[in-house]
């Protein structure tokens, strides 16, 4: 079961972001992604507010960043796509310089924020670069294959996604397109032989002068999502068992 979701305030008024464990695995995922936020805070990563309870019932608190994620962001130009991409992997790319490694960069993981600027999210998979793998992400359409028979964590599985946003973005490129290269040279079945995100980074602004990110993110599709309930009791929605 994926852990439920629901957005509230605090009692400053600040919009949050509230993740609930509803069992003994996503509590120990809840542990995790708190501990990363807490080693990453950069501009590029949701900004974690605390963790409320332990075990299961225990809610992360995360800033709420306004936009959609890429799992519900319209066509965009080849240039908007490939400077989207250039920022998530410049963030990647500190993240890696830091030890860390994301774990499952996906669309749902990646928030179009505020000007554009991708706000990674969900780093419950994820850990120090070298350290052994201990939470598998599990059948994710976006995984990287070679993590399944890995047994540490490598900033090359974040590399795959990269690419693998590349291939989603611009599923048709034109012929010679960055993006079709990246592609190709990102997803590699050799993580070794994948180019580093800062690599990444420099070669879509080298190779698209006029990338820029997205200028007007369309609006996520479906219903809007609920408010939460008033500043004086903002976890009140998730214990009550509602779904996010």
């Amino acid at each position: 079961m994926a852990e439920r979701t629901s957005i509230t305030t605090d009692t400053t008024g600040r919009r949050v972001m509230a993740k609930l464990a509803g069992n003994a695995g996503e509590a120990v995922r809840l542990v995790r992604e708190a501990e990363l936020l807490e080693e990453s805070r950069h501009p590029g990563v949701v900004e974690l507010v605390g963790v409320d309870g332990h075990g299961v019932g225990s809610v992360l608190l995360t800033v709420y960043v306004e936009g959609p994620t890429l799992a519900h962001l319209g066509r965009i130009p080849l240039d908007e796509g490939a400077g989207l991409l250039a920022a998530l992997a410049t963030t990647l790319a500190d993240l890696h310089e830091l030890g860390l490694v994301h774990g499952a960069i996906t669309p749902d993981h990646v928030i179009v924020g505020p000007g554009g600027r991708p706000v990674v999210c969900g780093l419950a998979y994820g850990g120090r670069a070298g350290r052994p793998l201990d939470v598998s992400p599990g059948p994710l359409p976006f995984a990287d294959p070679a993590r399944a028979t890995a047994d540490r964590h490598d900033p090359a599985f974040d590399v795959y996604g990269l690419g693998a946003l590349a291939r989603c973005l611009a599923p048709d490129p034109p012929a010679g397109h960055v993006l079709g290269t990246l592609a190709q040279q990102a997803m590699a079945d050799d993580p070794s032989a994948r180019p580093t995100a800062r690599a990444v980074a420099e070669l879509l602004q080298r190779s698209v002068p006029a990338a820029r990110l997205p200028q007007s993110p369309v609006a996520p599709l479906g219903p809007a999502p609920r408010r939460g309930p008033s500043p004086a009791d903002p976890l009140a929605a998730l214990r009550g068992g509602r779904p996010g």
